[in-house]
């Protein structure tokens, strides 16, 4: 930023304060506040009730999927499966004996039948032989259904056993331990949660947007952030969307109407290296549009908008004078601004007029044209 002198002896005052255009980068942004959470939590839970025999890991642990995070006492759950195999024996034991009955009545239905073509027996004898076999047959299909029965129950069984060794579902990081060994936990209502696992090679950043700003965010937009902890590093994102409703719910139907209303702008970012942690604050920023190596100046040099979309802006000469110009512009952040046309890298913007209301307040000059940079 320059000064350009006017006046002569000790009236001298500076009149012009000047910025020149030069060649930059320029992006238009909307700011926010967000917090880094994982994008993937899982809540493991014991669909089997007993006491914790043994607690395998603890907070802070890196496991992977099916690896034992812990053990529940499994006496109750084998006495079943013991109770429910000998069931099923019982059953398949059963299931001999009845054949061997059904044959037999098969022999003697046959028997019975050649001896009545024959005119050698009577047809109460046959009909009975006949009704014996239906019995038998019935009864073989009754022991059948029983050990089918027991069978379902083994496998049950079986199943209600296996849950007593709680395994990881996915690979991660054990954020929560929720029970310790020694706990007795049932589940005949509710799965009680055993431990938290956190996928952190991937973080959710939900970041607060004003409801004035909102409206200018959308998803696929680039979006950036820093953290406390290294605020040098920008981390690059895509917006994957802005949640529907206010941060708060309660705000959104019942909050008073000055208070201010937030929305979340969510996206998600690759943690490769593990340097972001749940819980992180995200100073997160949206880009609305950017431009790249091209000729900018300071959007305090803008006059008025004119109809056809350009401004006048003032420049000040190699001889000292101000001179208007009519520019384009692209980006702007009302504070710096993309131009399209008008200038050349190297002029000399003014932002500031002593005489000039149009820039600085100041008592409009009495000449016309051109102004001289002394006074």
């Amino acid at each position: 930023m320059a000064l350009a002198a006017c006046g002569q002896g000790k009236n001298k005052a500076d009149r012009f304060l000047t910025e020149t255009v030069k060649t930059g980068d320029i992006e238009k942004t909307v700011l926010g506040t967000g917090v880094l959470q994982p994008l993937t939590v899982i809540d493991v839970g014991a669909q089997a009730s007993g006491q914790i025999q043994t607690m395998k890991v603890d907070v802070g642990d890196t496991v992977k999927a099916g690896d034992v995070i812990a053990i529940i006492d499994p006496a109750t759950q084998e006495a079943t499966l013991r109770n429910a195999q000998a069931a099923q024996a019982q059953a398949t034991a059963s299931k001999a004996s009845q054949e061997a009955n059904t044959v037999r009545a098969q022999v003697e239905y046959d028997r019975q039948q050649e001896l009545l073509t024959k005119g050698y027996t009577t047809k109460s004898a046959f009909d009975e032989a006949k009704a014996n076999l239906a019995v038998a047959q019935a009864q073989g299909n009754s022991i059948d259904a029983q050990i089918r029965q027991a069978a379902t129950s083994v496998d049950k069984a079986q199943v209600d056993l296996s849950h007593t060794t709680i395994t990881a579902p996915i690979s991660g990081v054990v954020a929560a331990v929720l029970v310790r060994q020694g706990t007795t936990v049932n589940s005949i209502q509710v799965a009680p949660t055993i431990v938290r696992i956190a996928k952190l090679d991937v973080m959710t950043v939900r970041a607060q947007i004003s409801e004035a700003d909102v409206v200018g965010v959308h998803a696929g937009q680039k979006v950036y952030f820093t953290v406390l902890g290294d605020p040098e590093r920008k981390f690059y994102a895509t917006l994957r969307g802005i949640e529907p409703a206010p941060d708060s719910a309660n705000q959104f139907l019942v909050g008073p109407a000055n208070s201010p209303v937030y929305y979340n702008a969510v996206f998600d970012v690759p943690n490769t290296d593990g340097v972001l942690r749940p819980g992180m604050t995200a100073e997160v920023s949206v880009v609305l549009d950017e431009a790249k190596h091209v000729l900018t100046m300071p959007a305090g040099g803008l006059g008025p908008k004119n109809p056809d979309g350009s401004y006048k802006v003032k420049v000040l000469n190699a001889r000292g004078l101000a001179e208007e110009r009519t520019v384009h512009v692209g980006v702007n952040t009302n504070v710096q601004a993309q131009v399209l046309d008008g200038l050349k890298e190297g002029d000399k913007v003014i932002v500031s007029d002593a005489m000039d209301t149009s820039i600085s307040g100041g008592p409009q000059p009495k000449a016309k044209g051109a102004t001289k940079a002394g006074g």
